[in-house]
């Protein structure tokens, strides 16, 4: 078991990208996911306002949702803003 999950308890956690488009490492975000996932003590989901992508794994959680709507909050409990403008409009 690694440190970070000991530590963390398990969370729901949103990745938000403002685009799925394959340029400027969205893939990172996707990447991620599917590595949380893997652990099994995380459902990790990425959202995006567009539809799931026809590159990407299709293995995925993926909602298509608007990553600046604040009820984000509500459902997911830790987002990762994959974005500058997203981590601007989510800091507390």
């Amino acid at each position: 078991m690694s440190f970070f999950v000991k530590i963390f308890p398990p969370k729901k956690v949103g990745f938000l990208v403002e685009t799925s488009r394959p340029y400027g490492g969205i893939k990172n975000p996707f990447r991620m996911v599917a590595g949380l996932n893997k652990l099994g003590k995380y459902r990790a989901t990425l959202v995006s306002p567009e539809p799931y992508p026809h590159w990407a794994e299709p293995v995925l959680s993926y909602l298509q949702h608007d990553p600046f709507d604040p009820a984000l909050t509500r459902k997911i409990d830790l987002l990762v803003a994959a974005g500058f403008r997203l981590v601007f409009f989510h800091r507390g």
